[in-house]
C-alpha cells in the first residue's frame, strides 16, 4: 500500500478537525457550567430577596392612617 502526500494531508485535516472539535467542545462545556453556576447564584440571592420582601411587608402590615 503506498501513502502519499494526498493520504497525509487528508490524516492531518483529519487531525486537525478531531482537535478542534473537542477544544470547542471543552470551552463549551466549561462555559455552560459557569453560565450555570452564575444562573443557581443568582436564584439564590433572589430567592433571599424575595424572602426579605415578604417579611418587610408582613412587618408593614396595611397601612392606617393618623
Amino acid at each position: 500500500m503506498q501513502f502519499g502526500v494526498l493520504n497525509l494531508v487528508l490524516c492531518l485535516a483529519t487531525a486537525v478537525g478531531s482537535i478542534a472539535a473537542g477544544v470547542y467542545w471543552r470551552l463549551a462545556t466549561r462555559r455552560r457550567a459557569r453560565e450555570q453556576a452564575e444562573w443557581a447564584a443568582m436564584e439564590a440571592s433572589l430567592r433571599t430577596l424575595d424572602m426579605r420582601l415578604d417579611q418587610v411587608w408582613a412587618d408593614d402590615g396595611p397601612s392606617r392612617p393618623d
